[in-house]
């Protein structure tokens, strides 16, 4: 059972990875902007793909709150972020000849991202250097008393700032309030069920999984409904209903939307469910997801957007049909997955190399042992 979960929740990597990149192509590269017969498929195609932000940090609350603190996992992080901003740095000074003023070239070699390159790695080594406190919370506090938490969260900060904007509390679902949010509700799920407090809580597998497919499309197609509601109440100038419109509209892509949270909660559950029986793809995507990060942290490096998104920009102008932009973004999603899984893959076999230098293990080894210090601490 734990091996089947695993595997279905490293394919549940990869596939909300692919969404990013696809999200990434769609919003950087212009095509959200495309509007003909079919121009609204592209709302379609966002907002069921908008989960996979959310995924993640629900994963890391399922697997997250049972483990030990690990300082080194914070140190990898931030390395593996460095290893590429220095790189795509060198790489475009040295093959495009980009000449950087010296303020920009400070902010992207610093050990510490403060350029922005990557908010969700910072933002996830904050959630993580959390993680002893939240997990002695989690793991001291009953079932009742850990749902009657989630629902107190969802709605101060995800149902609140949905109707009151940032008049009351303020979180653009980029917050590391949104991320505990969703660590705390990735915690229940590892420890508990949402099923558990339904009626459905003796259906079989399959049923749970047909009715976790459909809750999650009726979440997009509601967010949808919400999005073009806004637009509609935005017509009341000087309202109420026009400030709820305003709200409704910048909140269809926002993470924070308590339906994108809900649809995230289903999009979990149709892996919990899911029976991979092949065990040559098992073997694949086991073999795959550990170099996910590696490509989230190449296709959000500020250079290889600029360049990457602007190739696919100047690239939209050869297609007359909407269909032939989804063919074409479906092709570039899968090749610029696969280029970065190989780079990662490299990446990854440097890093090991150098691992086993002396000075580094005996770096290790320190970090090991005050990484005891702290769990103890906090245990």
């Amino acid at each position: 059972m734990k091996n089947k979960i695993m595997v279905n929740f490293e394919l549940m990597r990869i596939i909300s990875m692919l969404m990013i990149v696809l999200w990434h192509i769609i919003i950087h590269g212009g095509f959200d902007n495309v509007v003909d017969n079919y121009g609204r498929l592209f709302d379609i195609i966002l907002a069921i793909i908008i989960v996979h932000v959310n995924s993640f940090v629900i994963l890391m609350g399922f697997f997250q709150y049972k483990k030990k603190f690990k300082f080194n996992k914070i140190l990898n992080l931030l390395g593996v972020s460095w290893f590429y901003r220095i790189f795509f740095v060198l790489i475009f000074a040295f093959c495009f000849h980009y000449i950087y003023a010296a303020d920009i070239l400070a902010l992207n070699i610093m050990p510490i991202d403060m350029n922005d390159n990557y908010w969700f790695i910072m933002k996830y080594v904050l959630l993580y250097a959390l993680c002893p406190f939240l997990n002695a919370l989690i793991n001291n506090i009953g079932k009742k008393q850990h749902f009657v938490l989630l629902i107190l969260l969802f709605i101060c900060f995800s149902v609140l700032p949905l109707f009151s904007g940032d008049s009351i509390i303020l979180n653009d679902g980029h917050s590391l309030i949104q991320m505990i949010t969703l660590y705390f509700i990735g915690a229940y799920l590892g420890k508990y069920s949402i099923f558990d407090h339904c009626f459905i809580k003796k259906m079989s597998s399959k049923k749970r999984t047909v009715i976790s497919i459909f809750i999650f499309i009726l979440c997009a197609f509601l967010n949808l409904a919400l999005y073009k509601l806004g637009i509609i109440m935005q017509r009341f100038d000087g309202s109420f209903l026009h400030i709820i419109g305003d709200n409704f509209v910048s909140y269809r892509l926002n993470y924070s939307n308590p339906i994108i949270i809900i649809q995230t909660v289903a999009y979990f559950y149709i892996f919990w469910n899911l029976k991979i029986k092949n065990n040559l793809l098992s073997k694949i995507v086991l073999m795959i997801s550990p170099y996910c990060l590696g490509v989230y942290l190449i296709t959000e490096n500020k250079l290889v957007k600029q360049f990457v998104y602007e190739f696919l920009r100047l690239n939209t102008n050869y297609f007359n049909y909407t269909l032939e932009y989804v063919l074409y973004m479906l092709l570039m999603m899968f090749l610029i997955f696969i280029i970065c899984i190989v780079i990662e893959r490299i990446r990854a076999f440097i890093f090991k190399i150098l691992g086993k230098m002396k000075m580094l293990k005996k770096i290790k080894m320190y970090i090991n042992y005050y990484t005891d210090k702290i769990n103890e601490v906090v245990s």
